[in-house]
């Protein structure tokens, strides 16, 4: 079960419970991306899309087309299914 966000609207942060709450997943991609040392925007702009629909992609707000998941699987060289596979999200407090 996963926690809602809280938003402190005066200090406009997250708290710190719902910040490692939320960071306990990741998919791979990110990962990866994190592990290769690449920016969203690196990678946006190697797929020919944009920052934000990288973005969107990468926290699952929104599932890629065929197009942008056959260049996902040649850049990071792993298939769909690593890609966007479940993992624990090591650098939550490193980021």
């Amino acid at each position: 079960m996963r926690l809602k966000v809280v938003y402190n609207k005066n200090t406009k942060t997250k708290s710190l419970v719902n910040l490692i709450e939320e960071g306990l997943s990741m998919i791979k991609m990110r990962q990866e991306r994190i592990k290769n040392r690449w920016s969203q925007s690196y990678v946006a702009k190697k797929i020919d899309i944009t920052k934000s629909a990288y973005s969107n992609i990468e926290t699952q707000k929104r599932k890629p087309s065929y197009e942008v998941l056959v260049k996902l699987e040649n850049l990071y060289n792993l298939s769909h299914r690593d890609l966007l596979q479940q993992v624990p999200d090591e650098n939550i407090l490193t980021e």
